[in-house]
Order: C-alpha cells, then structure tokens, then sequence
C-alpha cells in the first residue's frame, strides 16, 4: 500500500481532527476526498471506514475495512475495526 499524497494526507488530518472533536459526519467527506485522491492507501480507507461506521454506515464501513485489507494485508487496525463493526452488529443476534 502506498502512503497517502499530500493534498490526501491534509484532508485526512482535517477530517481526523473534526473528527476528534466528534463531527464525524463533516469528517466524513473529507475522508472520502482523501482516499479520492490516494484511493491504495489502507490507512486512508481504513479512517474512512472507521468514520462510517460511526455515523452509521456499517455496510459501507465493512466494505472500506475489507478493502484495506486486501490493500495491505499487514495492516493490524483494518481488522480490528472490521471485528468490532462485525461484533457489535445488532443484527449478530
């Protein structure tokens, strides 16, 4: 997996301190211009797929973290966010 592009990497760090702040849907967007711009960045689309999954967007989230994995293999956050997502699904019961 590559590392991001500068013009990815701001808006990640933008949409990662709005999300620190706990705006996760203006975070959102700018986590998907940032993985727009450095679409084989597993961190970019695994902090996509975190923020979506916090507004709500399971699916979709489950999509981003499976897709980083298969972008980076190694990457130890992508699987553990897919497992929480998967164990705290309330559909699991």
């Amino acid at each position: 997996a590559e590392a991001p592009r500068p013009t990815a990497r701001r808006d990640a760090d933008v949409a990662l301190a709005l999300a620190r702040a706990g705006r996760w849907r203006e975070a959102v967007p700018l986590f998907r211009a940032a993985v727009a711009k450095s679409p084989t960045s597993a961190a970019l689309v695994t902090d996509l797929g975190y923020a979506l999954g916090r507004v709500g967007q399971r699916a979709e989230a489950e999509r981003m973290f499976r897709h980083a994995i298969e972008l980076d293999p190694a990457r130890p956050y992508a699987y553990q966010n897919l497992a929480e997502l998967l164990t705290t699904d309330p559909a699991r019961f």
